[in-house]
């Protein structure tokens, strides 16, 4: 049955979101003149920017470093989406790309050197470096900074001579701390800088090794740590800047006791290997991690004392992940130049997005030729 209805005057709205891509083609003529007397021509002086007779807008060059850098895909790849994008009329050649990202890494030059100062004012960086390839061949791409510093760089080797070249870990003093997963070369007597290590490698080398051989020091050794992170994070929510001496000696005590069990497991797990030819059974991996505890013991659990101290590298970490996806996805770099060029990309796009940038508007002022400034970054004016 029907029945009458009234219109309320009310509506339920749903939105929809979307886009449209539009082309543009722009000519520029530049006229020729021709002398009346002797017939010489004379051209009108062409734009910096249309020397060529066909060339991309600046909004494409965005789009090729954005892909590139933040999306990290490859030339090939970019090539064929600009192919889609512009209906198959005008498709770039891989050299052009290429040559785009050459070109905006080498405007970069200023800045990069600009943010390495910066950097070196720091109490406290973060740094930690992954496996890349270049040309088949195993090279590395490191990275240093903290939450509004994202800066990169790329080597041939995974090794102390690429630290020295980088030139930041020498320049710190006494007083600023650096973060990693135990890279021994930062104890290197030439560095003065206090070392942290990270305690959320440190509890996974703990898990590894309750895995292998089965030992409860290790899993307590586990559990110490998070528990303490625990406690330190809700203290710090309420204020405190460090433990009260009663809980850090408490800590210690804990620590003490993991270590000595540790021991007596250790040495009861050598009675059962000592005799079995190529059985291990995790024997070397809990030796190493027993002396490297004590050993670096203050490095790893300063953080108990002072709360401005972090207890994980985890932001370097997260910082290195796009480089990783970038291995998947592309597999290599074709030279350790163009891995250059892509850290000092990186190392703009990504410090201008923690600085609350807009990456394709930090683009655009680059492929303008007016890339934003660390002055502008970090102290809110621009260069002169």
């Amino acid at each position: 049955m029907l029945h009458d209805i009234i219109d309320t005057g009310r509506y339920e709205e749903h939105q929809e979101v979307d886009f449209k891509i539009v082309r543009t083609y722009h000519r520029h003529l530049y006229k020729i003149y021709q002398c009346a007397n002797c017939g010489t021509q004379v051209k009108v002086p062409v734009d910096a920017r249309h020397t060529a007779k066909n060339q991309y807008g600046s909004n494409t060059r965005d789009l090729i470093l954005s892909l590139a850098v933040s999306e990290n895909v490859p030339i090939n790849k970019i090539r064929q989406f600009l192919c889609g994008l512009f209906d198959g009329r005008f498709v770039p050649c891989e050299g052009y790309i290429a040559k785009q990202i050459k070109r905006a890494a080498k405007d970069l030059q200023n800045f990069k050197e600009d943010l390495r100062n910066e950097m070196l004012k720091k109490d406290l960086l973060y740094w930690d470096d992954t496996v890349i390839f270049v040309n088949t061949k195993r090279a590395c791409l490191r990275f240093y900074g903290d939450d509004r510093i994202a800066y990169y760089t790329a080597h041939e080797k995974k090794n102390l001579d690429g630290v020295r070249e980088d030139g930041i870990l020498s320049e710190l003093n006494e007083s600023q701390k650096v973060m990693h997963d135990h890279y021994t070369g930062n104890y290197n007597r030439e560095f003065r800088f206090r070392n942290v290590e990270c305690n959320q490698h440190l509890e996974r080398d703990a898990q590894r090794n309750t895995n292998d051989t089965g030992h409860t020091w290790s899993a307590d050794l586990k559990d110490l740590i998070g528990k303490a992170i625990h406690d330190r994070n809700k203290a710090k929510k309420e204020g405190s800047t460090s433990f009260p001496p009663e809980r850090i000696r408490q800590f210690n005590a804990s620590l003490d006791q993991c270590l000595a069990k540790g021991d007596k497991e250790h040495a009861e797990l050598y009675k059962k290997v000592r005799n079995m030819k190529g059985a291990d059974y995790g024997y070397a991996f809990e030796g190493a991690l027993l002396n490297r505890l004590r050993k670096y013991r203050r490095n790893y659990f300063h953080w108990i004392e002072d709360f401005s101290i972090p207890t994980t590298n985890s932001l370097s970490e997260r910082s290195l992940r796009g480089v990783k996806s970038k291995m998947k996805v592309s597999g290599q770099f074709e030279s350790v130049e163009y891995a250059q060029y892509y850290a000092t990309l990186r190392s703009y796009v990504e410090t201008c997005r923690r600085n609350g940038w807009n990456e394709m508007n930090a683009l655009k002022r680059l492929t303008d030729g007016n890339p934003v400034t660390v002055k502008e970054l970090f102290h809110g004016t621009e260069s002169g």
